[in-house]
């Protein structure tokens, strides 16, 4: 019998030992894997799982790849069975699934965020080299390179199927150059280099449709322009504050504007002071109806500041040639002031008929007047040139008279 001590009359009973059966291995694999099941003793030798016996299973060793109780039982040369006093129970466990998400192209400066998602302990690689401590869900990284993450749960260890390639772009480098004062109504332009597609900014707003590498303005203000090359963006270090000065307010005045070829100088005055006339029959702030002769004339002043803005006005001054212009006196004859503002006085020396006419020929004041001082009101009259004519028995004689005011 076996392991059985039991004895009667007659009857001799050899009581033989169970063999010791013992077994090893992993309890614990992973989806694929085998673990390899070991037995120690003596005998043959039949495994099984879950209480069957597996077919063609009677080696000392059995690799298996299902989950379940395992256990062998050993059959000594006496017929004597047995088998381990504690089974392996073999647990199969799934692999990770790992997935990981986040930037795959970045500015030079930035920083990527890498994501995965799973179960278990992370381990980043980059470049399929170990990245010592980045052992998060969370990678930041700034550094170009082939990402990727291996997972650990319950020993079965898995990475992504596709890792992640960043990719880091550099930063545009651009310069911006052009006019930083400009007089009013005069262009500025501007000129920006750089890589990539631009847009110029005028403080600090996008100009629309201004995405040229050249632009023209007569707005002040502060300009600069950002460049974007593979979805990096830059603008210059130092934009362009452009400044717009106002046109010097220039005015210009004739003392007359209208003379008789035969007559004196028409001033002019320019203001502000410092600036150059110029015309026909100009010379210095002079006007020359001798110089000029008959006709319409447009006399200029021009101007320039000390930012070198010019600003120009002009007067207009009709010479005429205003002919039977006689001496300015018959014996005492005399007329004064010339030029006048609202009146003149004539000293006659003998009774005399005045007339006055402007230059276009028309008779503004004729009398009949007796020797002796006159006072003549010209405060009706417009400014301009005038025609005196004095006739008596003395003889007749012409004056030009310039009205002033």
């Amino acid at each position: 019998i076996c392991g059985t001590d039991s004895s009667g009359p007659g009857i001799d009973i050899i009581q033989n030992s169970l063999p010791a059966v013992s077994i090893s291995g992993n309890s614990n694999i992973c989806t694929g894997d085998t673990s390899l099941l070991s037995a120690t003793g003596g005998g043959t030798s039949q495994w099984y799982r879950n209480g069957v016996a597996i077919p063609g299973a009677t080696g000392n060793s059995y690799k298996a790849t299902a989950a379940g109780v395992y256990n062998m039982v050993k059959t000594n040369l006496k017929g004597c069975s047995d088998s381990a006093s504690a089974g392996i129970v073999l647990k199969i466990n799934p692999y990770p699934v790992v997935s990981i998400s986040g930037d795959t192209s970045i500015c030079s400066g930035d920083t990527a965020t890498l994501s995965v998602t799973s179960a278990g302990s992370s381990q980043w690689y980059m470049n399929g080299i170990i990245m010592p401590g980045a052992t998060s869900d969370t990678l930041k990284t700034a550094d170009p390179g082939a990402y990727n993450v291996v997972q650990t749960t319950n020993g079965c260890s898995d990475s992504a199927a596709t890792g992640i390639n960043l990719q880091v772009n550099p930063i545009p480098m651009v310069a911006v150059s052009g006019d930083t004062s400009k007089c009013e109504g005069v262009t500025a332009v501007f000129s920006g280099m750089g890589g990539g597609a631009g847009q110029w900014y005028r403080n600090g707003t996008a100009i629309a449709g201004a995405t040229s590498d050249t632009y023209k303005t007569t707005v002040a203000g502060s300009y600069n322009m950002v460049r974007t090359y593979m979805g990096c963006s830059d603008s210059a270090d130092i934009g362009i504050m452009l400044q717009i000065h106002l046109l010097p307010a220039v005015q210009l005045t004739a003392d007359a504007n209208s003379a008789c070829t035969g007559g004196g100088m028409v001033t002019l005055t320019g203001t502000p002071a410092g600036g150059t006339y110029s015309g026909t029959g100009v010379n210095g702030n002079k006007f020359d109806p001798s110089v000029a002769g008959a006709g319409n004339f447009t006399l200029s002043y021009s101007y320039t500041d000390a930012q070198g803005c010019s600003s120009e006005n002009t007067v207009s001054v009709t010479v005429t040639a205003c002919t039977g212009f006689g001496d300015n006196r018959i014996n005492d004859l005399m007329i004064f002031p010339n030029p006048a503002e609202n009146f003149i006085r004539i000293n006659l020396p003998d009774k005399s008929t005045f007339t006055l006419v402007n230059i276009l020929g028309e008779v503004q004041v004729n009398s009949v007047m007796e020797e002796g001082t006159h006072i003549i009101d010209l405060s009706d009259l417009a400014e301009g040139i005038y025609i005196v004519k004095i006739l008596n028995d003395l003889g007749q004689t012409t004056w030009q008279l310039i009205i002033r005011r």
